[in-house]
């Protein structure tokens, strides 16, 4: 875990395996195979353990921030559309586009969109943002601003940031991907009602809410996702920072249930790196063939090798191999 971006050098298919689902108190979920490792703190220790050895109660370790400062937040074009689009997704206009999927309600056959603004005298500022951005008036009728512009509505769904179908959406591609400043603005407006700050969001999407965690973690904020069974909506809770729950500049967040499963599982490999950040958490890569790794004592130096493999005369598995072609 560098703090930097890495290329995954190998991808490998692993089929489908046996699996272990991890469940955090901070609503983080996690699946993997049984041999795959994560940092835990355990009686004071930094140490691995593999997925077989995790108990409730043990403590995974996760990076709080670490998201680059500067990507290109290059905004995809519609085409076949009159209305101006911007190039570069700025922090000002991921403000606006906050406001607008949190309150945000197309009208009028999808033509219109209304929402609410932080505060009234935010009015004039999201106002002059859209006329920049997208060369487009507002209108405002008490502490509703509104947009009536079939093609900006068009361009909001076109970028992911329609609610159509809103218990499976996805936070949008162009937010996850963007620098650490346009993500940040869209966290923040996103937490901010028109009638002031709150500690939490209320969000009706399941992949939506676990994204935001995630993403929150990535640039530092202390998160956590909770289940409202009243309403059956997800929270997303900025909490108060306990230290307790700190090792040294690493966040805690303890298992809270482990559930045996079975999924189709993949394994990435990154050159000179001999961990990542899982969702947040620290995780191993792979062990052995898989990783990278030998078998035996001797070093790897070929990008290529013929894998042979030893067994006795009598074995069964010599019909079976010879049966599916092997000399």
């Amino acid at each position: 875990d560098s703090g930097k971006f890495e290329n995954v050098s190998k991808f490998y298919i692993n089929g489908n395996v046996e699996t272990r689902k991890i469940f955090t108190q901070d609503g983080n979920e996690l699946e993997s195979s049984l041999n795959h490792r994560y940092r835990v703190v355990e009686d004071g220790k930094y140490i691995w353990k593999t997925v077989e050895e995790l108990k409730v109660g043990d403590k995974l370790v996760v990076c709080l921030g670490g998201h680059p400062e500067k990507c290109s937040n290059k905004l995809p074009k519609m085409e076949n559309i009159d209305m101006k689009q911007p190039d570069i997704l700025t922090p000002e206009i991921a403000s606006v586009l906050a406001l607008i999927y949190r309150n945000g309600l197309v009208e009028n056959n999808n033509t219109s969109i209304s929402f609410f603004p932080i505060k009234m005298s935010e009015h004039d500022r999201i106002s002059k943002i859209v006329n920049n951005a997208f060369g487009i008036s507002t209108y405002s009728i008490s502490e509703t601003i509104g947009i009536r512009n079939k093609e900006f509505v068009d361009w909001l769904e076109f970028q992911g940031f329609t609610k159509e179908y809103e218990r499976n959406n996805n936070v949008p591609f162009v937010i996850r991907t963007a620098s650490k400043d346009v993500i940040a603005s869209f966290i923040d407006n996103l937490w901010e009602p028109y009638s002031g700050k709150t500690d939490y969001v209320t969000l009706s999407s399941i992949p939506f809410s676990k994204q935001l965690l995630i993403l929150a973690r990535s640039i530092g904020y202390i998160t956590v996702l909770k289940y409202a069974t009243m309403c059956y909506y997800y929270k997303v809770n900025i909490t108060d920072v306990e230290e307790t729950r700190f090792f040294g500049n690493y966040w805690l967040d303890p298992i809270v249930r482990l559930e045996d499963s079975r999924c189709d599982t993949y394994d990435i490999e990154v050159e000179n790196a001999h961990h990542y950040r899982l969702g947040g958490t620290v995780s191993h890569n792979t062990l052995s063939l898989l990783g990278g790794c030998t078998s035996g004592v001797h070093p790897g130096f070929a990008r290529y090798y013929k894998r042979r493999i030893r067994i006795a005369s009598e074995s069964p598995l010599i019909k079976v191999a010879k049966e599916h072609g092997y000399p």
